[in-house]
């Protein structure tokens, strides 16, 4: 369910791998002295409860020994079972697919740089190995990662502008496995590569491609190999419908275009230096800046957002989104009620079934009508 989230007895969510010291100590005191409980997240909606406290140096410990959790939990012990992980020290690691630290030239646009082009090392990917990321599916976590910091720390849903400077600050605390600096201290100069997560601006396919991005004080561009742009292109009008050159003419949605990837720097056979675009990754956030995997998610991560909005429940209810289950939407908590599970599939629409610490809400569409019906589940709590 919260496979990295504590859930205190009064309902409320947390996440420890997001909180300092002195707010782990002000755990502890609610712990100790309010006599409040907390179980790991993953247990939460079970029988067998998996309880735990925070100890005098602020870490977060088990209360019994040999808990068995569920084995997509990051607390399952010996096997790492994810591809990005929220350590507890505040920092995140990601397992990805690929080396960042160079691609393969496409052989349609392979030329005569004399940089040589190291292809992908090839990590094994069986579904007995633990998992990794594809470049999307890790920009997906950091993008969610960002947003669970902003909700630990109880600032919630901001604008998408707003969201992209809380993004950046958060990867001074994410690292690549393999890697050994934060991916904000990537180095184009020192290291011949580095990430970039940034507004597109303008694409130009050709003999000379080119994206153009927006950048802290001025647009700017950068040459990509025309099939690694192609290819993006398709799989983005596959997600989303639309073509990438309509949708950055469209006055709705041009300013939620996002562009991220890696950015290396190469030789030519004239000796000199040039940048390319080697790994990218177009994709659509909302009004908030969160990652959408297709253009109903967009509609239902608005409204949302609109509903919180619009009801004035900034301080008193937060959103947890959800990536990693099919049929679990997002949660929303409210101090000293029971949480309200946005679910879809498998249970007949508009069907609320309640258990002691949650409310399970099923719906195969989020709109403005059913999160309606979801306040009155919230607020209409004792």
């Amino acid at each position: 369910m919260h496979f990295n989230s504590m859930v205190l007895s009064d309902h409320t969510v947390i996440y420890p791998a997001y909180m300092d010291k002195d707010a782990r100590l002000a755990l502890r005191y609610k712990i100790q002295v309010e006599g409040i409980s907390m179980y790991c997240g993953c247990s939460v909606f079970s029988e067998n409860k998996l309880a735990y406290a925070v100890s005098s140096d602020a870490r977060i410990v088990p209360m019994h020994q040999k808990y068995e959790h569920n084995p997509l939990c990051i607390r399952a012990a010996d096997k790492r079972n994810t591809s990005y992980r929220a350590e507890e020290d505040g920092t995140a690691r990601a397992f990805l697919k690929f080396d960042p630290k160079n691609f393969t030239v496409p052989k349609e646009d392979r030329t005569v740089d004399k940089l040589p082009v190291e292809s992908d090392s090839k990590k094994n990917i069986s579904t007995d190995n633990p998992p990794l990321d594809s470049l999307g599916q890790f920009i997906l976590q950091l993008n969610t990662d960002t947003y669970k910091e902003r909700v630990t720390a109880g600032k919630g849903l901001i604008s998408a502008d707003y969201f992209l400077p809380a993004l950046t600050s958060r990867l001074k605390k994410v690292y690549i496995d393999g890697i050994n600096k934060p991916v904000k201290d990537l180095d184009l100069q020192k290291d011949y590569f580095s990430f970039f997560y940034q507004p597109l601006v303008s694409i130009e396919q050709g003999e000379h491609s080119q994206i153009t991005l927006k950048g802290w004080k001025k647009d700017f561009s950068v040459f990509i190999y025309s099939s690694i742009l192609k290819r993006e292109c398709e799989k983005f009008e596959k997600r989303y419908d639309i073509s990438v050159s309509e949708a950055l003419e469209d006055e709705k949605l041009s300013p939620f275009i996002m562009a991220s990837g890696f950015i290396y720097l190469r030789l030519s056979k004239r000796d000199t230096l040039y940048k390319v675009c080697g790994r990218l990754h177009i994709f659509l956030v909302n009004k908030n800046g969160l990652y959408c995997r297709n253009m109903e998610e967009r509609d239902e991560l608005d409204a949302i957002s609109d509903f919180i909005r619009e009801n004035s429940l900034y301080k008193t209810v937060q959103f947890h989104r959800i990536i990693d289950e099919e049929r679990l939407f997002g949660i929303l908590s409210c101090q000293g009620k029971r949480q309200i599970l946005i679910c879809k599939k498998s249970l007949p629409n508009g069907y609320a079934a309640e258990g002691t610490d949650h409310i399970s809400f099923v719906t195969d569409h989020i709109s403005s009508e059913n999160l309606a019906q979801i306040k009155e589940l919230l607020v209409g709590q004792p």
